[in-house]
Parts: C-alpha cells; structure tokens; sequence
C-alpha cells in the first residue's frame, strides 16, 4: 500500500493498518469524481466496502446510473473517505475503475453494502437493490488504488 501524506507540514498521515482501520469501519461515503460526456466533473458520494486483502473498493451501482455511463468513457477516478468531524481524517487518492457486469458477482457486493450501510438484508432497501441485482439491473465497480493519500488530524501536536 503506497500511502502519501495529504498534509505536510500540518496533518500527519495514517499508517497502514489505520488506514486499512479506517476504510473498513464505520460508515462513511466514498466521493468519486468522474467526467461526463462534455469532460465535466461530477462527483458521486455512494455506499462501497474495502477489501483489505486485495487493497480495492466495491461499489454496487444501477447499469443505468450516470456514473457507470461516465466510467465507461474513462477509467480513471478520484475518490475521497473522509471523516466530517473533528479530529478530521480521510484517505483520498486516484484509481483505476473495472465495471463488474456478473451477476454472481455483483449480488455479494451488493449484499456486503446493504449489511454494512442498513444493518440487513431484511431492510425493504436492501431487499429492492438486491433483487435488482439478482435481475441484472446493476454493476458493480472496482477501484484499484494507485495510491492513498491520507490525513489524521488527532496526531497533530
């Protein structure tokens, strides 16, 4: 894990296992900017795990969504997790998008997202994108960090 410090000369950045502590606990939003058709920025805070073992995020999303149309045109994002209170801290950093279209691997992905975000799969949320999952209604996305760039304001002295 190629990790930067966001802010030096004033923040201090995360070790490895904070950083792997903090983007597999809670349950904060990962922001990814993309570029629409016009090369215009959009930026989409949604719902994603991370799987330590293999260093990537996994985000569930509809086949239709603007996001998945913009990352089909470029493979490229930015993202941000970020915690909005003080002590401020977050890892940010720039990644390689794959677009995951196998339902067999697009259920667990989103059953992992619906037990971290919703507590269940037995939330009426959870159920409706599940069973869109199950239909082929989603895709899920693949974020393959280039590198974590990351802050912790608690270490400031």
């Amino acid at each position: 894990m190629k990790i930067l410090n966001a802010g030096p000369g004033f923040s201090q950045p995360m070790t490895e296992d904070e950083t792997i502590s903090f983007l597999t606990s809670g349950r904060r939003n990962i922001y990814i900017a993309s570029l629409d058709e016009k090369n215009e920025p959009n930026i989409h805070p949604v719902w994603f795990y991370f799987d330590s073992s293999n260093q990537k995020f996994y985000i569930e999303t509809s086949k239709d969504s603007k996001k998945k149309k913009n990352l089909e045109n470029n493979k490229i994002v930015y993202f941000c997790v970020d915690e909005p209170n003080i002590p401020y801290k977050g890892v940010r950093g720039k990644a390689k998008v794959d677009i995951i279209s196998d339902i067999d691997s697009i259920v667990p992905i989103c059953e992992r997202n619906m037990k971290k975000y919703l507590g269940s799969l037995e939330h009426p949320m959870a159920k409706e994108l599940v069973n869109l999952a199950k239909r082929g209604e989603s895709v899920a996305i693949e974020l393959s960090p280039f590198y974590f760039s990351t802050w912790d304001d608690s270490k400031i002295k």
